[in-house]
């Protein structure tokens, strides 16, 4: 049969414990005072890298904030430059196919054929401005009637009589 067997513990293994010193508050005052110059040694110069760092930030900042301008006023002056070619374009195509002033607004596309394609379309659909006179007679206008006559048409109607 199997025994059983736990498993062994650790040995306990026994160190001394650090001495312990004590230190004068001289002592202490010192070891901070070497270790406070060590430091300010290693980091003496770093009042003037900070000044330096600010100074060059600053600089930087100048520079991107006037290269900032100057990229924003190109990109207006892109954006107003192509809405004026637009609308020159579309002016073009309009006295040349002959659309009416106030239907302009209807031209929107961004390209001469596509404004061409536009123009020929809303020709097709609009109603002309003014009546159109084929040259052929009319009637002529009946002449008008005395107030006397009137009156008596009037009455004649009203008595289901015909009118002469």
């Amino acid at each position: 049969m199997a025994e059983d067997t736990a498993p062994a513990a650790p040995e306990a293994t026994t160190e001394p414990a650090p001495a312990e010193s004590t230190f004068t508050q001289a002592q202490v005052n010192d070891l901070i005072a070497k270790e406070k110059g060590k430091i300010q040694g290693k980091y003496g110069d770093y009042g003037e890298l900070k000044a330096k760092a600010a100074k060059l930030t600053e600089i930087e900042e100048a520079s991107a904030s006037e290269l900032e301008k100057a990229q924003k006023k190109a990109a207006e002056a892109e954006k107003q430059l192509a809405t004026t070619q637009a609308g020159l374009l579309r002016h073009e195509v309009a006295t040349e196919k002959g659309v009416p002033g106030n239907l302009l607004p209807l031209l929107t596309a961004t390209d001469k054929e596509g404004l061409e394609a536009q123009a020929n379309l809303i020709l097709e659909n609009a109603k002309p401005a003014t009546p159109s006179f084929d040259g052929g007679t009319r009637e002529p206008t009946p002449e008008p009637k005395s107030a006397d006559q009137s009156h008596n048409d009037t009455i004649l109607a009203m008595l289901g009589r015909p009118i002469q």
